[in-house]
């Protein structure tokens, strides 16, 4: 999860380097007043994540977890679970 809203100040080069997640979650309102997510922030996300997903262009989330194993998932109108992974 991005660190408040992917602001310009947010994110920092040096963990993600050190974390080398698989995806980044930006949780954002659409047209939101702050202008969030902010440009350097993304970079940052985008050089040290496999991919970034973000509330306002792709919706609600959520993550099946087991021991060993992340995968994400849509919810679906009907709040079945769709593997997008």
């Amino acid at each position: 999860m991005a660190a408040h809203h992917a602001a310009a100040d947010s994110t920092a080069a040096v963990f993600l380097s050190v974390l080398h997640p698989k995806f980044s979650i930006v949780s954002v309102g659409k047209d939101n007043p702050y202008d969030y997510p902010a440009a350097d922030a993304l970079g940052v996300l985008k050089k040290y994540s496999g991919t970034v997903l973000r509330t306002d262009r792709d919706g609600e989330m959520c993550f099946v977890l087991d021991a060993k194993l992340v995968i994400p998932c849509k919810v679906l109108p009907d709040e079945s679970l769709l593997d997008v992974g």
